[in-house]
């Protein structure tokens, strides 16, 4: 899976195995790049590198560290909420099933008692 010249997609999930706090992390840098911090890689002027390209190349040149350490911020808060919320929206999708194959089963008895 290549990514430009010399940036291997799979070498990176090999050194960061959780794909979401690379991905975070490279969003996070191709931000400040876009606001106006100075790349930390040499690119010449014909380098035609969109602030993603510039971040990838970064942490694959090691220029960048990735904290790989969770820490409870605003994000995570943000992730547990939505987290529990998927879960009670689950619970409520299989009571909603759970019903309407109980209705289901009476309606085919009360049929089937019909024909009877």
């Amino acid at each position: 899976m290549e990514f430009e010249e010399d940036v291997n997609l799979t070498k990176l999930l090999e050194k960061y195995p959780n794909k979401f706090i690379l991905s975070i992390a490279v969003s996070k840098r191709a931000r400040q790049i876009q606001e106006g911090a100075k790349p930390l890689i040499e690119i010449t002027e014909n380098d035609l590198m969109t602030p993603v390209k510039i971040a990838l190349k970064e942490i694959a040149a090691g220029v960048v560290e990735i904290n790989t350490e969770i820490e409870e911020d605003e994000d995570t808060e943000l992730l547990d909420k939505m987290d529990v919320q998927l879960e009670a929206e689950l619970d409520i999708d299989e009571e909603a099933k759970s019903k309407d194959l109980a209705k289901d089963s009476k309606s085919k008895q009360k049929s089937k008692s019909l024909a009877a």
